[in-house]
């Protein structure tokens, strides 16, 4: 899958860089320089727009969606409930709001709910494997069930993983409350691929939306779009100018797959491909 992915990247870079130069020295030095303002002009523009109204975006119109998602999900794992369980299956009694309290004051809920138990009685083995069952129950069904939930809200969020440290976090603000629960998934689980993906979907909207503002705007001022270099020097100048654009072409789609990169939450990285074309030019840049 790597290597198919990395001949896709390369071609893609390939084609970006050496199109532009075919059609600079075609197009001549007049009608190339008009394509690298508009490249300039986009890019820049695109940049700006992903900077500064992402996280706007992201607050008005999709956190408190995400939110409510998680919510729902963290209420199907809370953790008092299935601390409950794991201790009623020992026959061992204790009142929910007593136990949600210990749970949530101990800063390690795991380690609780195993004191809990030898403290009702339990030998250090049984109480260890109700730990155990605990601690598997958070390490790899609540990170699913909390992903299951949130692609309802955004359906390209997948694959989301908890590290250690999140997953007890996770379990410690869930034993407070769901809400306190869901609250910490949406702001350590979900926004930070949230906003990757947004500042892509921006970035190449924006880009897109400003190529088309610099072509009406190069008709209405009757530029001659279909102009042909006149003269070698003119088409000399149109292939310095096919070389810029082709780099600054280069670098928009490297940027593309830096916010993607982040937004995979380390399941996809550059540094893995065996790319030839693409992985230079995206490390002299990043």
């Amino acid at each position: 899958m790597e290597l198919w992915i990395a001949i896709i990247l390369d071609i893609l870079t390939a084609a970006l860089v050496v199109v532009p130069i075919i059609f600079g020295i075609v197009r001549g030095l007049k009608r190339q320089l008009l394509s690298v303002i508009s490249l300039a002009v986009s890019a820049a523009a695109a940049f700006a727009c992903a900077s500064l109204i992402t996280d706007t975006l992201y607050e008005n119109y999709i956190k408190e969606p995400v939110t409510d998602a998680c919510i729902t999900a963290v209420e199907e794992i809370d953790p008092v409930s299935y601390a409950d369980q794991l201790l009623a299956e020992q026959g061992i009694s204790i009142p929910e709001d007593e136990l949600r309290e210990k749970l949530a004051d101990s800063g390690d809920a795991v380690a609780e709910a195993k004191r809990i138990a030898e403290e009702n009685g339990l030998s250090e083995d049984e109480a260890k494997d109700l730990s155990r069952r605990f601690s598997e129950r958070y390490t790899k069904d609540a990170p699913e069930e909390v992903r299951k939930a949130v692609p309802g809200v955004m359906k390209k969020i997948e694959n989301i993983e908890l590290k250690e440290s999140q997953v007890i976090d996770l379990l410690n603000s869930a034993a407070s409350s769901p809400q306190e629960g869901g609250e910490y998934a949406e702001e350590h689980l979900v926004r930070p691929t949230a906003i990757q993906l947004l500042k892509a979907a921006v970035f190449a909207a924006a880009f897109i939306l400003m190529q088309l503002i610099m072509l009406i705007i190069y008709l209405i001022m009757r530029f001659d779009l279909k102009a042909h270099g006149e003269g070698a020097a003119s088409r000399f100048g149109g292939f310095l100018l096919g070389i810029i654009a082709g780099a600054g072409n280069a670098a928009v789609f490297c940027l593309l797959i830096r916010y993607l990169e982040k937004a995979s939450l380390g399941l996809f990285m550059t540094d893995d491909l065996p790319s030839k074309v693409f992985l230079p030019v995206f490390k002299f840049l990043f």
